[in-house]
C-alpha cells in the first residue's frame, strides 16, 4: 500500500513495529496449545479475515497503469 499511497516513514514504522508483537502471540498459542506453529499462524490469518472483510475500498489499479 504505501508503494501506491506514498512513503510516510512514520507509517511504515507503525505497522512494522506491529510484526513483533503479532509474532510473539502466535508463539505464545504455539506453546500453550501444543500446537505447531503453522497452526497457530493459520488460526491468527483466519481470525483476521471478518476485519478484512469490514474493508470497504479495494485499490486496482487501472489497466493502462498496469502495461
Amino acid at each position: 500500500m504505501d508503494e501506491i499511497q506514498g512513503y510516510y516513514p512514520e507509517r511504515v514504522r507503525m505497522k512494522t513495529g506491529k510484526i513483533d508483537h503479532r509474532l510473539l502471540q502466535i508463539f505464545a498459542v504455539t506453546k500453550r496449545e501444543g500446537i505447531l506453529l503453522l497452526e497457530a499462524a493459520n488460526r491468527y490469518a483466519e481470525s483476521r479475515i471478518p476485519d478484512i472483510h469490514k474493508v470497504k475500498h479495494l485499490y486496482v489499479p487501472d489497466r493502462e497503469f498496469l502495461w
